[in-house]
């Protein structure tokens, strides 16, 4: 699939994410992956178990989401948004996205979980977040939790994330 048509695709997908209350978003796969499979790259990503994971901080993050909403910017209104915003990068070779709201219309929570897999790193394969979102009463989101844990190449955690670092 070219470049562009990925990224449009991509684009697509964040933008139709808001109409589900659990959305499976697929996976953006980028070469090796032929037509058909992103469910099933999809299922095997989410099947790898989680033993353990680190609460990562959230204060910062939430001080720029208030300053965002306080300038009227719209990406503070998605769940979703708001948890690729915290990432920053969806950096790997696949990743998947999965959101699951706490009700169909005008949800109070909102759980997003992102795994990134096969990244260009020696020892770490995939790295597994988890976004635990709440809205108030005004519709304001808040992330509650940040999540994280890693899938390394080697070691004792090939099979499995968990909190501690890839060696």
């Amino acid at each position: 699939m070219a470049r562009g048509l990925r990224f449009l695709l991509a684009l697509m997908v964040v933008a139709l994410a808001g109409l589900g209350v659990a959305w499976l978003m697929g996976a953006l796969s980028r070469g090796g992956a032929g037509e058909g499979q992103a469910p099933e790259v999809v299922q095997e990503l989410f099947a790898v178990p989680v033993r353990s994971s680190r609460q990562l901080e959230t204060d910062a993050f939430n001080r720029l989401l208030e300053a965002a909403r306080d300038a009227g910017e719209p990406w503070v209104e998605n769940p979703l948004w708001i948890s690729l915003a915290f990432l920053e990068d969806l950096e790997g070779q696949t990743v998947g996205i999965v959101r699951a709201d706490g009700a169909a219309e005008a949800p109070a929570s909102s759980t997003v979980t992102v795994i990134r897999d096969q990244l260009a790193d020696d020892s770490v394969r995939a790295i597994w977040n988890e976004f635990h979102l709440t809205r108030d009463e005004a519709g304001a989101w808040t992330l509650a939790e940040a999540r994280e844990a890693y899938r390394c190449r080697r070691g004792g955690q090939t099979d499995h994330f968990a909190a501690d670092r890839c060696p």
